[in-house]
């Protein structure tokens, strides 16, 4: 953002009262928001939870944990795919 703000000559705080103003969010909330929904994509498409985690740029499993409830009101685990009972039988589970 710095450096952005630098080729702009704008001030830090200037450019993010802009993109506040154009955006309705701060560039970090928006930031987190966009990885809130990668990380949701690929749970959803059955990737692993740490894979997740660790892809998508979490600390770790439980901070993703937060964000998930903070910004979607869920856990991974609600969004990770489950087999069905009738594919249990089918794996050996």
């Amino acid at each position: 953002m710095s450096s952005l703000a630098e080729s702009l000559g704008w001030s830090h705080r200037h450019l993010v009262a802009r993109f506040h103003d154009q955006i309705g969010l701060t560039p970090k909330t928006a930031a987190r928001v966009i990885r809130f929904g990668r990380a949701a994509r690929l749970l959803q498409a059955g990737a692993s939870i740490a894979r997740v985690a660790a892809e998508c740029g979490f600390y770790d499993q439980a901070h993703m944990n937060r964000e998930f409830r903070v910004l979607g009101d869920v856990t991974p685990g609600q969004i990770y795919p489950r087999p069905e009972p009738s594919e249990w039988a089918h794996s050996g589970i």
